[in-house]
Order: C-alpha cells, then structure tokens, then sequence
C-alpha cells in the first residue's frame, strides 16, 4: 500500500508573487512584489451543466464558460508599509476618484504566480492567476491595546483565469 504524506500547510508554505506590476516600469522597480499572505483560499471554479436529451437518453453538457470566482486573500502587512502601499498605489492607478474613473483595463492587469511548497520545501503546485488586478483593498487596524503584534490588511482580486502546474516530486 503507498504511503499517504499528509502536508499541513504552514504559514510558509505558500506565496504570491507579482513580477511585475502596472505601476512599475521595471520587474527591479517593484523587486519582484511579493505579498506575505497568511491566509487564503483558492477561489471556486464553476461551470454550469445542463441536461440534454439525446437518442432517448440523457447526457450532461458543459452550458456556459468557467465561471472563477473573486480571490480573498489577508497578508501581514511589513514593516514599512511597502506591501500595503504597493496595492493601494495600484488600485488607484485603475481608478483614483479624482481624474481617473472607470472599468479596469487590460493595462492594469499583470499575471500572478502562487506557489505551493510542501513541509520540505519543495515546490509541489504552482499556480498562475491570468490577468489578475486589485478590487478592494481592505483596513489596517492600529491599536496599542491589543496583543496584536503583526499589522494585517486583506486585498480582493478579480482575473480572467487559473492555470495549474504540478510538480511531482521524486522522494
């Protein structure tokens, strides 16, 4: 019988990586962005079916597109606030409610990586986020009172699609 390795994800086990994001000109500029996320969930992927009737049978049918839902994701917010302010700096470069108004761009959106690594390190899935761009950028809050010692915040992307990649590795 084969062994089962059970990995339960730790903190480190993941990361999302934006090489190169619509504000910056340059993949140096931004250092390759990567968000320090905490938690997260890979979004749900829908695809609606319907029923056909067929030579006096019934098959199921794939009815529409992939359907991907919105990706939340929370991450601690560093010490310089450069993680946090990389998104806001985003987000308002798609729509600044002062000269800029309007639908997200094909300019604004960028491909993402989250990588997926088990307790060994090694890098076991990869994820890529086509299309990718900021909707909601969530609050930060500052307290002197709580136990608290990480600042977090949580960001809201929507994207075209997901891409898997697997890696099998050889133990």
């Amino acid at each position: 019988m084969p062994q089962i390795n059970l990995n339960k994800s730790a903190n480190a086990n993941y990361e999302l990586i934006f090489p190169v994001l619509p504000i910056t000109k340059t993949v140096r500029e931004s250092d390759i962005f990567t968000l320090n996320i905490h938690t997260t969930v890979v979004p749900a992927i829908t695809l609606a079916t319907e029923e056909m009737h067929w030579q006096g049978g019934t098959l199921p049918m794939g009815m529409s597109p992939l359907i991907y839902e919105p990706w939340y994701t929370q991450f601690t917010v560093d010490s310089n606030w450069s993680n946090w302010y990389m998104l806001y700096r985003w987000i308002t470069f798609i729509d600044n409610a002062n000269t800029r108004y309007g639908l997200p761009m094909p300019e604004y959106f960028v491909d993402a990586i989250m990588n997926i690594y088990d307790n060994a390190g090694n890098r076991i899935l990869g994820l890529k986020i086509v299309n990718i761009y900021p909707t909601s950028l969530n609050e930060v809050t500052l307290s002197q009172r709580d136990d608290q010692v990480n600042l977090s915040s949580g960001v809201n992307f929507n994207y075209t699609r997901i891409e898997v990649e697997r890696i099998f590795v050889i133990n």
